[in-house]
């Protein structure tokens, strides 16, 4: 467990210090949010705010993980599938971000892919989820009710929760 808080404190480092150098070189190359027109009013002060901030927390989170996880693999000789494949998670949902971000920088307008198309292919990556985590990992479809030694055998409905969690947090930090 102390190698996951070590991955974050690194990774979080190493956002916190990038992120300031990103804006500037940003700024300085005038990359930035567009606007609609038919939009209202109030959002023209977002005209020309940085974007694709999401590019160093992922970068920042996979060499902090790569480290992190090189570090234990020499030292114990172990290291973690499951770490692993929530990285390729990470790494998936934050490409679709990425394609989102990228085709409305390049087209020079404020949309990027279509609304079902994200939700397509988060779709895609729920499935990737769900197959890999049950028939590769065999991970437990139990819930620990925090601060209680309660927990609740969920099935498959555990894999509905994740879907759902997948879609609305990709798409609430959109």
């Amino acid at each position: 467990m102390t190698w996951i808080f070590l991955s974050i404190i690194i990774g979080g480092l190493v956002a916190l210090l990038l992120t300031p150098l990103f804006i500037k070189f940003q700024k300085h190359k005038e990359i930035g949010e567009r606007i609609r027109i038919d939009g209202p009013k109030t959002h023209s002060i977002k005209s020309g705010t940085p974007t694709m901030g999401g590019l160093i927390f992922v970068l920042s989170s996979i060499a902090a993980f790569t480290i992190v996880t090189l570090v234990k693999y020499y030292r114990h000789d172990i290291y973690s599938v499951e770490g692993i494949f929530v990285i390729s998670i990470l790494v998936l949902c934050s490409f679709i971000g990425f394609i989102d971000d990228y085709m409305a920088l390049k087209m020079q307008r404020s949309l990027g892919l279509r609304g079902w198309v994200k939700i397509f292919l988060l779709i895609l990556v729920c499935v990737y989820f769900i197959l890999f985590s049950k028939y590769l990992l065999n991970i437990s479809t139990n819930i620990s009710i925090p601060f209680t030694s309660i927990k609740v055998e969920l099935g498959n409905w555990y894999y509905a929760l994740i879907v759902l969690i997948i879609i609305s947090t990709t798409n609430a930090v959109n």
